[in-house]
């Protein structure tokens, strides 16, 4: 099991709801990811690293992620 941050984001790119919890997997995390967010943007954090970012359409997109962008940095793990 993996720690990962899920980050919900608001239309704005702000952020809307932040989840932490062990996955068995990365695609473990991003189905709980596409599940929690209900079909708003959504990022997922293993560490320093965006393992996965959306658009509306659900497809993941090569630019930096809006969290990134935004200068919202991952917490710690404590």
């Amino acid at each position: 099991m993996q720690h990962y941050e899920i980050r919900v984001l608001k239309d704005n790119g702000s952020l809307s709801l932040k989840m932490t919890n062990d996955y068995i997997s990365a695609n473990a995390a991003i189905a709980a990811g596409r599940r929690i967010s209900r079909g708003s943007l959504f990022e997922v954090w293993r560490g320093d690293s965006c393992v996965y970012a959306n658009d509306r359409d659900s497809v993941p997109y090569q630019r930096s992620p809006l969290g990134a962008q935004l200068g919202i940095e991952p917490q710690p793990l404590s």
